[in-house]
């Protein structure tokens, strides 16, 4: 198939001038490296992947060219990403955290970005591990990139959000999806805003010693107050957060309520 013809075109490619030194074969080579783990993941040939990455890693991660750099950053990712899938939290943990200490004071956009990636993805395996500490530290700072304007996508953002409320203390998530909703990118900032609607109808429905009425109640009330035009929305996503804290509290990772 397509996928077996991809893959052997980059082997070959690799073999034939891997060890080039000249600048621009060098950055053909670490692509071609790359999209060979990429095709073997969609092949699911996990441990070729991860191997691909590893190679990519080992031959261009001491090099000052920012296209290698990129490349480099983008297989620790992948290499991370692809670990979790086999089930090696820990080592997809370490991979990601190699990302971020090589990479984590650079100002370069495109390395800002993949920092930001593994920052969300690493809290994300944090959390499974059953490390909350260490995941909401992670989070916090990729919301912090995120809302400086590094650009992770849209459905990054709304991972980091959902984490944000899944993850943290309500009062802290506020403050976090709030500094969001500030974003210079206005789908994350109006993303954000929305889920400042979610985390009102969240604390209507925790409620405190002068709140009135059932849980079913209270949160009747706090949607009546949203507009109308987002209401199935905000009340939809207020369900979904609610499961993901139950779920996250019956798995041990502990919700902060």
């Amino acid at each position: 198939g397509r996928g077996e013809e991809a893959v052997a075109a980059y082997r070959e490619l690799i073999e034939r001038v891997g060890r080039s030194e000249e600048p621009a074969l060098r950055g053909q080579v670490a692509r071609a490296m790359l999209g060979l783990g990429v095709w073997l993941g969609q092949l699911d040939r996990g441990e070729e992947e991860a191997a691909a990455y590893r190679r990519l890693i080992q031959q261009f991660g001491e090099s000052e060219e920012p296209a290698l750099r990129e490349q480099v950053a983008r297989a620790l990712l992948y290499l991370g990403v692809t670990l979790g899938q086999l089930g090696r939290g820990e080592e997809a943990v370490a991979a990601y955290r190699d990302l971020i200490e090589r990479f984590g004071s650079s100002e370069e956009p495109a390395l800002r970005e993949q920092v930001a990636r593994a920052l969300l993805a690493r809290a994300q395996v944090l959390f499974l591990l059953q490390r909350p500490s260490e995941a909401r530290a992670e989070l916090k700072e990729a919301a912090r990139l995120i809302a400086a304007g590094v650009p992770v996508g849209l459905e990054s953002a709304r991972t980091a959000i959902e984490l944000l409320l899944v993850g943290l203390p309500t009062s802290e998530a506020r403050s976090a999806v709030k500094q969001l909703a500030q974003s210079g990118d206005q789908s994350v900032s109006e993303l954000a805003r929305l889920h400042l609607l979610v985390v009102g109808v969240l604390e209507a429905e925790q409620g405190s010693g002068r709140a009135k009425g059932s849980r079913a109640a209270r949160r009747k009330r706090a949607l009546a107050r949203v507009p109308v035009e987002l209401r199935a929305t905000v009340a939809d996503a207020a369900r979904r957060v609610a499961r993901l804290r139950e779920a996250a509290a019956a798995d041990g990772g502990g919700s902060p309520g």
